[in-house]
């Protein structure tokens, strides 16, 4: 997919220097660094940090993934492990084959998000 994923005015996309105003504005917002990392009321210094790191590949869902999956199977009766993944989601599908994952395939109109029928990649867990 050439395209970020959209919805109305809504587009989903990578972080850019630009967002670094937005940085600043998320940091008045009260609740917004008791969930992220983004101080409250950030310096210019700390919101180009932030966004940098919204940048960066530190392997948290890899390992998020891999600390669920060994749980998973230690659950009665679990047989497989599925992910379905959309196809434009790279990083979902770096972490998914990080952790050992294989996709056995692509499923067309597989899920509805939004109201829409979403193509899904299917990952499986060996």
């Amino acid at each position: 997919m050439t395209e970020p994923p959209a919805h109305g005015s809504v587009v989903l996309r990578e972080f850019t220097d630009a967002d670094v105003r937005l940085a600043l504005e998320l940091g008045e917002d009260p609740y917004i660094p008791l969930i992220g990392g983004l101080p409250a009321h950030p310096t210019r210094q700390q919101a180009e940090e932030w966004v940098r790191r919204q940048r960066r590949r530190r392997g948290y869902a890899t390992d998020a993934l891999k600390a669920i999956t060994e749980f998973a199977w230690t659950v009665s009766g679990v047989e497989r492990i599925e992910l379905y993944i959309e196809p434009w989601n790279r990083g979902s599908l770096r972490a998914a084959e990080k952790a050992d994952y294989r996709c056995e395939g692509l499923l067309p109109a597989h899920h509805e998000i939004g109201g829409v029928l979403k193509d899904m990649l299917l990952y499986v867990s060996p």
